[in-house]
């Protein structure tokens, strides 16, 4: 991977390297040369009413087991556009995933790596915390030092070099986030990179609660910008753009929305960002993202939150939708250029000029080559994963995660000596417990991380594990009761309503099993296996048809779950035993 010289052969319309439709057919006879069947379709899903198009791309049911999704979606101004945002989106993400599977990561510690490495500060930073000594913190920088961490080759933009990255450390904070395809290495990375200021400010904006200048509608010059604003113009919907950059020299873009006419009974409050070096372009992408969750403003499903929270009344969004500053999109910085390295380059002196090293991964799939990159930034907010961050804690999670479980264990009992009575540590001395099918134990350690006094909403959590433990036991009474003390904490945790569904389903309790399964789609409405579970309740209270209709809903979201499929069929030929899954 090498970031060279990369001119935009679509001009400013379209800012790539080549026209869309182009895209989508290379993107396609790219996947069509693997040896397995990776992509199933492309198509366009939203109803019109908008006149924004919004595409889905599908895996087949093999790739889906790798990747944990049924499809990717896609934007864009033109439907050209949305097809190939939804294919790339695809192509991201299975290349990041197999590259997490399969990818040459090989396990090493800081000590063995001998300076070829990010420096111990850089972990620091990704976590925005202090030691509240120096003596702890010259024991935590000890710990890291020896700690087994699986590392990746990653180029630093900014100081033109290679060097090794811990992806043990940073795969739990950014996850997904920082991925992205593109038809050059030059093109993914600009976007790559967009969206981890997307995520930073947006998190900034969040947890300050900041009141931003509102953006003119009419100060647009960009075609595409103003046929997107009118479009919400013409069909009556509020649309609101603010000036999210938050002094970080690359222009971000807030975007609220609402439909008068059928919020809130057939709609929500809609909320995006998006992020550019082009300001116009970054308007764009809020745009277009929000028509991208919204459902024309005419649905009964609801969009998942994913950097921004969702409001569910004007008055919830408030500190975002007031202000009387009222700005040009002019207004905002440009680092906008004909040539994406030069963009590259200069999204990365912008976050060199606040202290932030830009390094990029290459993720890119062997085989299907469409070029995917993996983007860090040490010291990017993500919401609840950064500002509540802990060093101590995050080295306990690093090491529970070893494949190897007897080291993991080894290397927490020494966390606990040097950190004592942390309740954290017993957690995940207790979640290693419990992957090795070592409930009784794992239960006593649970038990302890409890009495270690934990924050209060982490009880949810411990509460939550205890209650698996117990099921997985089959003492379904214990773990109800655990469930529902942490309900009583965090109702917004989705695995509680799971395990109590399938826990009140083996008592043969099917309507209180619905009750909870329902309660886990409300949180997360693309939860297919709690669709399933509804299934095989309502076939054992004798609804064959309200099953069927289930089942079919579970396997439209994931066609991979087997046993939805194998029971859906048992049912049309009228056999009536099912078993329930979680």
């Amino acid at each position: 991977m090498k970031i060279e010289s990369c001119l935009k052969g679509t001009g400013k319309f379209f800012d790539k390297v080549r026209d869309p439709s182009d895209t989508v057919k290379w993107a396609k006879e790219r996947f069509e040369s693997l040896g397995e069947k990776v992509f199933e379709e492309a198509i366009r899903i939203d109803k019109g009413r908008l006149g924004i198009p919004v595409y889905i791309s599908k895996y087949t049911p093999q790739a889906l087991s790798l990747t944990g999704t049924a499809k990717q979606m896609g934007k864009g101004a033109t439907p050209s556009q949305a097809e190939a945002s939804a294919v790339m989106e695809l192509s991201e993400r299975y290349s990041l995933f197999y590259f997490k599977e399969f990818g040459n990561r090989p396990l090493s510690t800081m000590d063995e790596l001998e300076g070829e490495c990010i420096s111990l500060e850089e972990l620091f930073l990704s976590l925005h915390v202090k030691p509240d000594s120096q003596e702890e913190r010259e024991t935590i920088e000890e710990a890291l030092r020896t700690i087994p961490m699986e590392w990746v080759k990653a180029y630093s933009i900014g100081e033109d070099k290679w060097v090794w990255l811990p992806w043990s450390w940073f795969w739990p904070i950014n996850e997904f986030n920082g991925s992205a395809a593109g038809n050059t290495y030059e093109e993914a990375t600009v976007q790559a990179l967009s969206e981890l200021v997307e995520r930073h400010v947006c998190s900034l904006v969040t947890y300050e609660r900041s009141t931003t200048p509102t953006i003119d509608l009419d100060s647009f010059s960009h075609p595409m910008a103003k046929e997107l604003v009118e479009k919400f113009r013409r069909v009556g919907i509020n649309l609101v753009l603010k000036d999210f950059t938050m002094n970080m020299g690359i222009p971000t873009v807030g975007a609220i929305a609402w439909d008068p006419s059928t919020f809130p009974h057939r709609s929500e409050i809609v909320y995006a960002a998006g992020t550019a070096p082009d300001p116009e372009r970054a308007a764009i992408r809020a745009i277009t993202e929000v028509a991208q969750l919204a459902g024309d403003f005419d649905t009964d499903g609801k969009y998942v939150e994913s950097g921004l929270p969702k409001f569910n009344s004007l008055e919830e969004a408030k500190y975002v939708l007031e202000g009387n500053e009222v700005i040009k999109i002019t207004d905002l910085p440009n680092l906008g250029h004909d040539d994406f390295r030069l963009e590259v380059m200069n999204v990365a002196e912008a976050l060199g000029q606040r202290g932030l090293k830009s390094y990029i991964v290459d993720v890119t799939h062997p085989e299907l080559g469409i070029p995917v990159v993996y983007a860090i930034v040490p010291g990017n907010h993500f919401r609840d994963r950064t500002i509540n961050g802990d060093m101590v804690f995050h080295m306990a999670k690093v090491a529970s995660n070893l494949k190897d479980k007897a080291k993991a264990q080894m290397l927490l009992n020494e966390l606990d000596m040097k950190f004592p009575e942390r309740y954290y540590i017993a957690f995940f001395r207790a979640y290693c417990e419990e992957g090795l099918g070592n409930l009784k134990e794992a239960l006593k350690l649970y038990k302890e991380a409890l009495d270690r006094g934990p924050d209060p909403m982490e009880e949810a959590s411990i509460h939550c594990h205890l209650g698996s433990c117990y099921k997985e036991m089959g003492e379904y009474d214990a773990a109800i009761e655990e469930l529902n003390l942490a309900k009583k904490i965090n109702p917004g945790l989705k695995e509680i309503y799971n395990l109590l569904g399938h826990c009140y389903y083996k008592k043969g309790q099917y309507v209180a099993a619905i009750e909870e399964f329902e309660q886990a789609i409300n949180i997360d409405p693309t939860s297919s296996i709690d669709y399933a579970n509804i299934g095989s309740n309502l076939r054992k209270l004798g609804l064959r048809e309200a099953a069927i209709k289930w089942y079919e809903m579970a396997l439209s979201l994931d066609p991979s779950i087997q046993w939805a499929w194998e029971h859906l069929q048992e049912l049309k030929a009228g056999v009536t035993e099912l078993n329930c899954e979680s």
